[in-house]
């Protein structure tokens, strides 16, 4: 009986995260963003993973009942001191698409 409601839940959670997900869509174009810019130092990109770019992923922000993608704030600490020692900038390069803006 405990195996049978442990495969439930699994499939209840499986089932929720993808209904409250964030669009394909969505992912496809923050995925599209990110591969547009070069950051090669703070790993401000490493959490953009898996199919759900509403949770967990640096800087996305999403809309609570579209669970559409409404905010991106990439904030990288280049002045930290780690960096000035390295003589590295945390700054991104890259092209911004200006569909975008």
């Amino acid at each position: 009986m405990k195996t049978v409601f442990t495969i439930f839940s699994v499939l209840v959670s499986t089932v929720i995260s993808t209904v409250n997900g964030c669009p394909p869509s969505d992912r496809a174009a923050l995925l599209a963003f990110k591969a547009a810019l070069h950051e090669p130092y703070l790993g401000i990109f490493n959490s953009w993973t898996g199919t759900d770019c509403c949770h967990n992923w640096y800087g996305v922000s999403c809309d609570p009942q579209s669970h559409r993608v409404a905010d991106i704030n990439l904030r990288g600490e280049s002045e930290d001191p780690i960096f000035e020692r390295a003589h590295r900038t945390g700054f991104m390069t890259g092209f911004m698409s200006p569909e975008i803006c």
